[in-house]
């Protein structure tokens, strides 16, 4: 291949499309149920609640290829406020880790929110330095509320009684999260 022919493949692996695998259109959806729990001698009925994100509530940043790159830094603005991840990426293949997008937990924050989500993003070398910047838009609405098929659950753990985070999970989870 000719000096010139490995420059132009060279800057052609470099400029993919910055998106999520899932594409640039999500939608959250609040789920319920209704969940019987029977725990040893007691039982109880709860309504489940929760907030789902689609297609999926993670998906995998794809962007340029470059074998220098080693993490990526995501910043999603709405408005006023924006939230940043930082995740490894693979250079070689141009495409990053599993990214949280729509999962609210103790201990994190999804990326994306309702509305246009203007999505920066700057690939960095393993000291840090920046290899690339760029802009993506991602679009996340609010679709209507879903619910499941009532279902009875039995359980040795007497707490689950009390607290039934844990089974309401897994009941959505079994139920395909309404859909």
């Amino acid at each position: 291949m000719s000096f010139i022919g490995r420059l132009f493949f060279i800057a052609f692996l470099s400029t993919a499309e910055a998106k999520f695998t899932r594409g640039d259109s999500f939608q959250y959806a609040n789920i319920d149920g209704t969940l019987t729990i029977t725990c040893k001698a007691r039982t109880k009925t709860v309504t489940c609640r929760d907030v789902f994100m689609e297609p999926w509530p993670y998906d995998t940043f794809v962007g340029p290829r470059n074998f220098h790159v080693q993490s990526v830094e995501l910043r999603s603005t709405v408005g006023t406020e924006s939230q940043i991840v930082v995740v490894p990426y693979d250079g070689k293949t141009g495409k990053s880790a599993e990214v949280n997008l729509g999962v609210y937990s103790l201990f994190q924050k999804p990326l994306l929110k309702v509305g246009e989500n203007k999505l920066r993003y700057v690939l960095l070398d393993k000291k840090n330095t920046v290899i690339e910047v760029d802009t993506f838009n991602v679009s996340v609405t609010r679709g209507k509320t879903r619910s499941c098929s009532p279902r009875e659950t039995q359980t040795e753990n007497p707490e689950d009684c009390d607290y039934s985070y844990s089974l309401c999970q897994l009941y959505f989870r079994n139920q395909n999260y309404c859909r």
